[in-house]
């Protein structure tokens, strides 16, 4: 037979056609009857790749023998496709499958992939354990403020507090004063510091006679000490006796400035011991710093002490009145002259008169403390 022939034999209608690519594949029919064979589609296509191409038109003829092996490869193409529908079918009836295996060995490996990797299990408790620490020290931190703010708050002492308690310390070394004295003292010095802001300043007299004198002077220094205790202050103490025989303009200005420097300084109390020592005059300037609401200092604290000379000892029945007119009989005996008034500078009657009222607010007489008399004041 002839290549025309064969060829004519190939187009003739009924035939198969001899162009591979217009054949209908068996694997693209079995796909498409049964979708779980699209598995396959992958050997179909390398089976596809391994046919040989059908000659174009225009080419040379192909011999009689193309034609045979083109019908064997058609024959071979159709075993294989066979092959890869009844593999496809095991593949669906077989749940044990390779495929399956794969892909249960996957999800296997997805899930040991997913696992957190293995700590040391010592570096953990470490970790927890310092931590636990750090929040417990936090916590101590935070509530120890809260639970002291829940205790009550001890009260602070105040300024008349400190004077009593000073005041009792005080009164064990003068065991043999009257007790008129504690009481009366207490609670005149006591009211001044009581007061927040005073409107006026506090003055008192202490007096004895000559045999007290070591007693009087050291009983003033003590309660001066008491109140400087309750002020936070020091004590200044002038003495009468020394400037005795000074110049009354210039011991006025020097009184001045002491009272002036110890009161502007919150330095106070003072001590001004032996009034009636003094020159007359420089005591006028007293009023300064002793005239009530008109005072320059209403803080300030002075005790003055006078030295009954004329008498050895103040009876203890004698009343606190009586003893306080004592005083300014004597007082008045050492400043003033004569009655008649004098220069604006100089002591009179009535400027006398204007200062005891200033200063003698309480006056209180002072026994004799044997020791202190024959070994002097203790401090």
């Amino acid at each position: 037979m002839s290549a025309s022939s064969a060829l004519e034999q190939v187009n003739e209608p009924g035939t198969a056609p001899q162009d591979k690519d217009m054949m209908p594949n068996p694997v693209d029919s079995a796909v498409y009857k049964d979708p779980a064979a699209a598995g396959d589609s992958l050997l179909k296509k390398d089976k596809e790749t391994e046919t040989p191409e059908v000659p174009s038109p225009g080419s040379p003829e192909p011999k009689e023998s193309g034609a045979q092996e083109q019908a064997g490869e058609r024959q071979e193409g159709e075993a294989d496709a066979d092959q890869s529908k009844k593999a496809t079918e095991q593949i669906l009836q077989d749940p044990k499958d390779k495929g399956e295996g794969d892909l249960r060995q996957q999800e296997k490996v997805v899930a040991h992939s997913d696992e957190p990797p293995a700590k040391d299990s010592s570096g953990v408790i470490s970790v927890m354990l310092y931590l636990s620490a750090l929040v417990a020290v936090l916590a101590i931190i935070y509530i120890q403020p809260g639970f002291q703010s829940n205790l009550p708050p001890v009260p602070s002492k105040g300024r008349a507090d400190i004077f009593n308690e000073e005041i009792g310390r005080v009164k064990l070394n003068f065991p043999s004063q009257r007790a008129a004295l504690w009481r009366r003292s207490g609670i005149h010095l006591t009211r001044h510091l009581e007061a927040k802001r005073p409107t006026e300043p506090v003055s008192m007299i202490l007096t004895s006679g000559r045999g007290a004198e070591k007693t009087l002077r050291c009983l003033a220094v003590h309660i001066a000490k008491a109140l400087s205790a309750a002020l936070n202050t020091s004590v200044l103490e002038i003495d009468g006796t020394s400037k005795a025989s000074l110049d009354s303009d210039q011991v006025k200005l020097d009184i001045d400035e002491k009272l002036n420097t110890a009161f502007g300084m919150k330095k106070g109390p003072a001590v001004i011991h032996r009034l009636e020592e003094f020159p007359p005059g420089s005591t006028l300037i007293f009023y300064r710093y002793c005239d009530h609401e008109n005072a320059a200092f209403k803080e300030a604290s002075l005790i003055f002490t006078v030295l009954l000379e004329e008498v050895e000892h103040l009876e203890p029945q004698m009343s606190l009145s009586d003893v306080e007119e004592m005083v300014q009989d004597h007082v008045k005996g050492k400043f003033l002259s004569s009655t008649e008034p004098a220069a604006f500078d100089k002591m009179d009657v009535d400027k006398l008169g204007g200062l005891w009222s200033r200063i003698s607010h309480l006056v209180l007489p002072v026994a004799a403390e044997k020791d202190i008399e024959l070994e002097g004041c203790r401090s």
